[in-house]
């Protein structure tokens, strides 16, 4: 089987409700000429369990939830269709006007370093001086090949933080899968919480901290595995996935399916391997930490190889440790790996370099720290300003900025209950702000259940 590669990286924003940003977790490592003994590591972190009947679906950031199964209800769209356009442009261009300017600097540089070449070999008396001026521009090139690998791996990271398209934690939505409605599924909300399991984040962070039901079009369910699958590329290579990685069909005469996962794509033919538009969730790959990496020039210039025309490029979003080596005479085979995926490539041993200090492995789907005053706490009921229930708190949840009280907001059935509303913004924690990256959410619950400041009145 041939794949075809390309690394798409980004990061995540939300329109219709939330937003998540990126930080990139890669850093620079000097390349070894010597062979590196790889030891197995103990797991950073263990994988949290699901249970085995839970049943997960997966959909774009831009697939619009609706609140019944009808398509002239109210709902739910996180990112909107502009978005991503206005995403996309803006990083075209910013790709553009790069290469532009670091073509002209190579430019300028090479003319340069010719002229200094030529006037030290001028002014070389004797076959050693001549051979020590060839020596001294060689080492100014390989000084310059260094920078330029450590200006594209800073373009990457920089990206990473900016960008939002196609990031491990965004790329797609994880829902639920709660019933089937003829051409409509009833989905729910999972929570940031339970990232350990899947392949994609849960809820793009705010709307992950609230449980709350909605309906999703059958067609706008994504084609996913259903079944833990191995493939093998030939010549000892070959890449494992878990259930839970997206799979988008791909024009052309013959089958095939582009692959996102952890921050790769790869475009695969259509193989000995089940597609389904559901999954439930397979144990993901344990986080290890070696003592070996893969240098940034083996990354930089696609000197990790999987097949003739594929290789594994930088990651920003995960540091690729070493976990094992293997040799077949000349040919040396490393393993290695992210949460949903493992790699076996061909890579000369020069490219394996010592794991910088420190070196630690993100997941970029999990989200930190205690919500900011005023709150509620896990397992609050939540209301839209009509009285009808949204759905409850996964976890101690910020509630956004108060607007109004009310009385008797809640179910019908209930006594009188002094609540009160908030409204919510949701923006975008990266570098391009326009209108679209921000967008409020009204939301009310019992003024006894909200955790506030001291002297905040409602």
């Amino acid at each position: 089987m041939r794949i075809l590669t390309r690394w798409a990286l980004t990061g995540l924003w939300m329109p219709g409700l939330l937003s998540i940003a990126l930080v990139s977790g890669c850093g620079a490592s000097q390349s070894a000429d010597t062979e590196h003994v790889v030891e197995q590591q103990e797991p950073v972190s263990k994988p949290v369990a699901q249970q085995e009947s839970d049943r997960f679906l997966l959909v774009l950031a831009t697939t619009r939830l609706y609140r019944e199964p009808d398509e002239s209800a109210a709902y739910l769209q996180l990112r909107s269709v502009e978005q991503e356009a206005a995403e996309r442009a803006a990083r075209i261009k910013i790709a553009m006007e790069r290469r532009e300017r670091d073509v002209k600097n190579d430019k300028v540089w090479n003319e340069r370093e010719k002229k200094r070449a030529a006037r030290a070999r001028k002014r070389a008396r004797g076959k050693k001086a001549r051979a020590a001026a060839r020596t001294a521009s060689n080492e100014r090139r390989e000084a310059r090949r260094a920078k330029q690998i450590a200006r594209d791996v800073g373009y990457l990271r920089k990206d990473a933080e900016t960008y939002a398209l196609q990031s491990p934690g965004t790329q797609a939505i994880v829902l639920k899968w709660i019933a089937e409605h003829g051409d409509w599924i009833e989905v729910e909300t999972t929570s940031t919480e339970q990232s350990g399991a899947h392949c994609h984040g849960q809820g793009h962070e705010a709307l992950g901290q609230f449980r709350m039901r909605f309906y999703v079009r059958r067609d706008d369910l994504l084609q996913t595995l259903r079944d833990r699958v191995t493939i093998g590329l030939g010549a000892g290579t070959s890449m494992e996935l878990i259930p839970g990685v997206v799979l988008m069909p791909v024009s052309g005469k013959n089958p095939r399916y582009k692959v996102l996962v952890d921050g790769f794509e790869f475009v695969v033919s259509a193989g000995d391997f089940e597609v389904a538009d559901s999954y439930r969730p397979n144990k993901p790959f344990e986080m290890q930490t070696t003592d070996t990496v893969f240098s940034d020039e083996a990354l930089i210039h696609k000197r990790l190889k999987l097949d003739r025309r594929t290789h594994l490029p930088f990651n920003p979003y995960y540091r690729l440790y070493v976990l094992e080596t293997s040799r077949a005479r000349s040919t040396v085979y490393a393993t290695t790996q992210t949460p949903c995926a493992r790699y076996v490539v061909k890579v000369q041993n020069k490219y394996l370099t010592a794991a910088p200090p420190n070196a630690m492995q993100f997941d970029l789907r999990r989200s930190h720290g205690p919500p900011a005053k005023p709150y509620v706490e896990a397992g609050t009921e939540v209301f839209s300003p009509d009285g009808k229930l949204l759905g409850e708190a996964y976890v101690d949840a910020h509630l956004g900025v108060p607007i109004r009280s009310v009385q008797n907001v809640g179910r019908l059935d209930e006594n009188t209950v002094e609540q009160t509303c908030f409204r919510k913004t949701f923006g975008l924690r990266h570098k391009i702000e326009d209108e679209l990256t921000r967008q409020n959410l009204d939301l009310c619950v019992k003024l006894d259940d909200v955790v506030r400041h001291e002297l905040e009145v409602f």
